[in-house]
């Protein structure tokens, strides 16, 4: 019988417990010495040759030795503990052996399958929480994190480890960090002040400064005695020999001597090779001394703030064998020093007087030193006025890839106008890296404004990326604010993106940008200075004649009014332009004279990093100069539309709508008269504004809009009654068509009129009205070609050089990336600019590239080369 093949994932795995049971037999080769054990070194060999092996073995494998090693591992039992390690180095723990536990802990311990020791002390935090049943491990993993730490000189207090890995519950005898000479005495001393009715969170940090200034002061006075308050803290000392980890399967490396702390208390000294741990403790004497004086502290206090009852404390001296009877003599003599009790008093007054006023807040946590929270204290000093924002785009950049998944309420109990990292304790920092994390993965996340403003101030402050990736997160950032009814920050974050584009060099238009993101509603002035502009995409939520409140309008109607509505005002343009006029002119107005400061990323944390003065033109009549020397930008021209302009489009759309229920033979019809235009349509600060009323309120304007709507009705109907075949060829530049002109029999306009006046006026009907429905901003067609011409002439200097390097075929990547840098964009940007113009202007892209080539395609390549020999 023929033998199926064996699994590729079980080849590969007998090959590693060969290679691994292999390292066995050479035993030899991994003699002891002063530090390790022969078993230790076999075992961490074992563990480097298979730390990066991954399994899936679905079978289970038991095991009933306490401290298993490699060496005594079946095959199975192998394949087993490889597959369960797998899932624990991703966070995933299945219930297991205690033996595979221990094995992937001592794995830990010696660096193996870690990125450095922060990940190692993480790792194990996250082993102690995983392992569910596994008393006994636990046990030993909480022995062993401090001794991880001592041993790899991580440099951070023990306290912020553990904060950091959100275990300091497990070690209540370890204090917090703190770093004031207050929290040491009151620690030194036993006093907890958070059993007095006086303190409260608010006012905690105020009885702290005055203990501290008590000190101080006592500090003086105890000299004058030959006593130190210093030696009071840790007056007693026990010193005894210390072992890491208390095994035999752990590697120690030769180190220089150093030090290191568990708490204040606790000093860990290495000596050549031998570790020695001291206890310090201030002694009975010393903590009742110790006392007294935080009480003597309190009770002035106490009176500051008018709290009754008042406290008298008492000395209550507990005597101590080991303390020297000449030091014991020598601080009773300063307690009973009649300045002992007022410069206690002066030194509370002084500091409460300053403090009252303005009690400090609860302490924010501002630095991290351990990962993945790393926001360094940064040597930077930011003194200057945009200290906060360069502090705020350094931290940034460094948090950009950071993930978490802290469990908790997204809620924040307080707003912030401009939100920094710094507002946030370590739970809401957490909480915000989580919110991003789901947001950036596209799962549902609440709208919590605080989260949006600061990724919003992320993207905005991302020097470092790209300008496409930054401007997607804007425009992501819109549209999940969009999906909320009180979006107050829609319009905010339309205007950073505007500002994106002003503060970064880009050679992609902003009108081009508009229609990738759908702005077109947020700048309608620009977008219709687009000449392939959507008109009713811009103009249909501002008009006084609701279309969508219409009987007639529905899903299939839709269609027909907007295209329709599109087409007449393409038509209405050519008809202002035979009489000289531009519909352009008549509805957007540009403030050519009215120069003023521009300030950008309003209400935003942001960094300025422009050295040069520039002029960006945002469309042709949007002109914005930045001034490097007084860092301010001053916008030269602004368009605005015009809102009196507005009811012309509104009785456009109510005479296409008028036409078209006549087309669909609709059962109630409608009128629209031009003689109904209100004059103020006219009150514009227009140079011919009489030529504008002649054009408008005559009988040939509405015979125009007729004649065009009917036009393109019967060809979208001839259209759809006689569908062409597909064709699949590529495509080819079109030339461009010259517009119809529209000739009127001017002598039958009056009788035309009249008789569609007196038609009309007979089947007018009521029209029924609806609730107003939101805006909806559809998404606009693409350009069209106009030939190779055009298509040169909108190429900047950089780009028609970058096209020849392509054409020479010589060093093309170095001359391609230094034109790019010239233009200060990447090369890919470069590029597709390059081939987003081809397709505006011949309908196809002209280059082909990936990693290392560049070329254009053969096609095009006869047509292109006249062209830039001319160049």
């Amino acid at each position: 019988m023929r033998r199926e093949p064996e699994a590729k994932s079980e080849i590969l795995a007998k090959h590693m417990y060969e290679k691994m049971d292999g390292l066995a037999k050479t035993a030899s080769a991994y003699a002891g010495d002063s530090l390790n054990s022969p078993a230790a070194k076999l075992f961490v060999a074992q563990a480097e040759c298979i730390k990066d092996f991954e399994d899936s073995y679905p079978l289970s494998a038991p095991c009933w030795s306490r401290m298993l090693k490699f060496s005594d591992m079946s095959f199975s039992q192998f394949r087993c503990y490889c597959t369960w390690r797998s899932k624990a180095r991703r966070g995933v723990f299945s219930h297991t052996q205690p033996s595979y536990a221990y094995l992937y802990a001592l794995e830990i311990l010696n660096n193996i399958g870690i990125s450095d020791p922060l990940d190692g002390l993480t790792k194990l935090a996250e082993l102690h929480h995983g392992l569910h049943g596994l008393e006994e491990v636990k046990k030993s993993v909480k022995e062993w994190i401090p001794d991880y730490y001592i041993v790899n000189n991580i440099d951070a207090e023990f306290s912020e480890v553990l904060e950091m890995l959100g275990i300091e519950s497990l070690y209540p005898d370890v204090p917090p960090t703190s770093g004031s000479v207050a929290d040491d005495y009151l620690i030194a001393s036993g006093y907890s002040i958070e059993d007095s009715l006086a303190l409260s969170k608010d006012n905690a940090n105020v009885y702290k400064k005055c203990v501290e200034a008590a000190v101080k002061e006592l500090e003086v006075l105890f000299s004058l005695y030959n006593a130190d308050m210093a030696k009071m803290i840790n007056s007693h000392a026990e010193t005894m020999n210390w072992k890491p980890y208390n095994l035999s399967l752990v590697v120690f490396k030769k180190e220089e001597d150093r030090t290191a702390y568990i708490g204040k208390n606790r000093i860990f000294t290495l000596r050549s090779g031998e570790w020695t741990c001291t206890r310090l403790s201030s002694g009975y004497f010393n903590s009742s001394v110790l006392a007294f004086i935080m009480k003597c502290v309190e009770s002035r206090f106490r009176d500051c703030l008018k709290i009754t009852p008042r406290l008298s404390p008492v000395v209550a001296l507990t005597m101590d064998s080991k303390t020297p009877k000449s030091f014991e003599q020598s601080i009773v003599c300063a307690l009973k020093d009649e300045n002992f009790k007022i410069m206690i008093d002066s030194a509370v007054d002084s500091v409460f007087t300053l403090s009252s006023a303005n009690l400090p807040s609860k302490r924010l946590l501002d630095a991290f030193k351990m990962r993945p929270y790393d926001i360094l204290r940064s040597a930077r000093q930011y003194e200057h006025p945009s200290g906060v924002s360069a502090q705020f785009a350094d931290q940034a950049n460094m948090l950009s890839d950071l993930t978490d998944s802290f469990p908790g309420s997204y809620g924040i109990k307080d707003e912030f106008r401009r939100p920094c990292y710094n507002n946030f304790t370590y739970s809401q920092l957490r909480l915000y890296f989580s919110w991003r994390t789901l947001y950036r993965s596209g799962v549902s996340v609440a709208f919590v404004p605080t989260y949006v403003k600061i990724h919003a101030f992320e993207l905005i402050n991302r020097f470092r990326q790209n300008f496409i990736y930054s401007l997607d997160g804007l425009a992501r950032l819109l549209s999940f604010c969009a999906k909320y009814q009180k979006n107050f920050m829609v319009a905010q974050l339309a205007r950073w993106i505007h500002d994106f584009c002003l503060s970064r060099p880009v050679s992609i238009p902003f009108s081009k940008i508009m229609q990738m993101y759908h702005l077109e509603l947020y700048f309608p002035s620009i977008a219709l200075q687009s000449p392939d502009v959507e008109w009713h995409a811009v103009l249909v939520h501002a008009l006084d004649y609701e279309v969508k409140s219409s009987i007639y309008f529905n899903e299939e109607s839709k269609r027909l009014l907007y295209g329709g509505f599109d087409h007449v005002v393409r038509d209405i343009a050519r008809y202002f332009e035979n009489k000289g006029l531009s519909l352009l002119e008549f509805i957007v107005d540009s403030s050519d004279n009215q120069r003023m400061e521009y300030e950008v990323f309003q209400d935003a944390i942001y960094l300025n990093i422009m050295k040069e003065s520039t002029m960006v033109l945002l469309s042709p009549l949007d002109a914005y100069a930045y001034d490097s020397a007084s860092q301010t930008w001053i916008s030269e021209t602004r368009s605005n539309v015009r809102l009196n302009a507005i009811p012309l489009f509104g009785f456009i759309m109510r005479r296409v709508e008028s036409n078209l229920r006549r087309f669909t033979k609709f059962r109630s019809r409608i009128n629209a008269r031009v003689a109904n235009l209100k004059e103020g349509i006219i009150s514009l600060g227009l140079n011919k504004k009489d030529e504008y009323k002649d054009a408008i309120f005559c009988a040939e304007f509405e015979l125009a809009i007729d004649s065009s709507i009917e036009r393109w009705y019967n060809e979208r109907t001839d259209m759809q009654a006689k569908p062409e075949p597909v064709k699949f060829e590529p495509p080819k530049p079109k030339p461009s068509k010259p517009a119809k002109k529209v000739t009127v029999d001017l002598s039958q306009l009056d009788q035309i009129r009249k008789a569609a006046e007196q038609n009309l006026d007979k089947l007018l009907v009521n029209q029924d009205a609806q609730e107003k429905p939101k805006v909806v901003i559809p998404k606009p067609a693409p350009k069209t070609g106009s030939g190779w011409e055009a298509f040169f002439k909108e190429l900047p200097e950089t780009q028609l050089k970058a096209i020849s390097a392509i054409l020479s075929g010589e060093q093309v990547k170095q001359k391609l990336q230094k034109l790019a840098a010239e233009e200060g964009v990447l090369l890919e940007v470069m590029l597709e600019s390059i081939n987003d113009k081809a397709m505006d202007c011949i309908g196809d892209i002209i280059i082909e590239s990936d990693a290392s080539t560049f070329s254009i395609f053969d096609v095009y390549a006869k047509d292109i080369r006249p062209f830039i020999l001319n160049f």
